[in-house]
């Protein structure tokens, strides 16, 4: 009934590929701020905070949801 949207690569599973492909030792130094939990991404803050990362479309209603 409705098209669908075109379906967009998450920037997310682009990180993942790469840590894959890098191993657990990895020494990229931009993958170096991220890390895998039961197939989560997330990203460590200053002090060791683990922030979960999310896509863009979450993002939005998330803000939408915060600012309403």
């Amino acid at each position: 009934m409705f098209p669908e949207e075109p379906k967009q690569q998450d920037w997310r599973s682009e990180v993942k590929e790469k840590m894959k492909e890098v191993g657990p030792g990895g020494s990229i130094k931009e993958l170096r701020v991220y890390t895998l939990i039961e197939g989560e991404l997330y990203r460590r803050l200053p002090g060791g905070i683990l922030s979960r990362c999310i896509n863009k479309k979450e993002g939005k209603l998330r803000l939408e949801e915060l600012h309403s």
